[in-house]
């Protein structure tokens, strides 16, 4: 989640595609350290939705797994966070845990 959001600022704030940062890295935080990353990224993200400018909304670029415009990748974090959400809900009930948390 944090990457996804510091991904979508840097989109949003160049608009232009960064390069990929390595994949397959293993990071290890603790549960503190990684909601202050995560607050850390989301303002980082805020502002460059602010500074965007409104009249680029529709344009498009090419990402790695196809064309979005910036309206569409303003949202991803968003659309990134509910998807997973679902996964890791998913899961719990198949594992037999029915209640809402």
């Amino acid at each position: 989640l944090v990457y996804t959001t510091t991904y979508s600022a840097e989109l949003i704030r160049s608009q232009k595609n960064p390069e990929m940062p390595e994949s397959g890295k293993e990071i290890s935080m603790t549960v503190k350290d990684l909601e202050a990353a995560h607050r850390e990224a989301v303002e980082e993200y805020l502002r460059a939705v602010r500074q965007f400018p409104e009249g680029n909304l529709h344009d498009t670029i090419k990402l790695p797994w196809g064309e979005m415009n910036f309206l569409q990748i303003i949202f991803y974090p968003y659309w990134n966070l509910v998807y997973h959400w679902g996964q890791i809900s998913y899961l719990q009930t198949m594992y037999g845990d029915k209640e809402m948390h």
